[in-house]
């Protein structure tokens, strides 16, 4: 993972960089893709399900992972990827924070870096085409999340 964000920072070179100046919700994914609401009308019955304590102790384990647009050059944006993992036994809990990784996403290398991940994260061979570069940040987010949760 590191070094598929040094190799993607090292192509940024000399080439300017726009930061982003102010907080804005980089996970929204743009408009056209969100799902339309539905309303739903009429009487819901609803019913209590008792639950009881297993007698059995558990560990209790989270994951989160987030991505945020740092800018924008002439050829592409520059994200980070970042999570975290926070698991509990007993009276005791644990973390473990995986970030910042800092790529410059481009046309060119986004298929590269895609594919890179699918394969380190999630052991997927094969080629596939990476999303648009708006859509990048949430797909490698989701990706890294998914080994996170392995």
């Amino acid at each position: 993972m590191v070094e598929l964000s040094l190799r993607s920072m090292s192509e940024l070179g000399e080439e300017k960089f726009m930061a982003i100046s102010g907080p804005e919700d980089s996970d929204a994914v743009p408009s056209e893709e969100q799902e339309p609401t539905i309303i739903m009308g009429g009487e819901v019955e609803t019913r209590l399900i008792p639950l009881r304590p297993l007698d059995i102790e558990r560990p209790v384990v989270s994951v989160d992972t987030s991505s945020l647009k740092l800018g924008e050059t002439g050829s592409g944006l520059v994200i980070a990827l970042r999570g975290a993992i926070v698991w509990r036994r007993g009276r005791y809990c644990r973390y473990l924070r995986l970030g910042p990784f800092v790529f410059h996403i481009t046309e060119q290398n986004k298929d590269e870096i895609y594919n890179e991940l699918r394969r380190y994260c999630l052991g997927l061979p094969g080629r596939r085409e990476a999303p648009s570069l708006p859509y990048m940040p949430m797909r490698m987010s989701n990706i890294f999340d998914l080994w996170l949760r392995e």
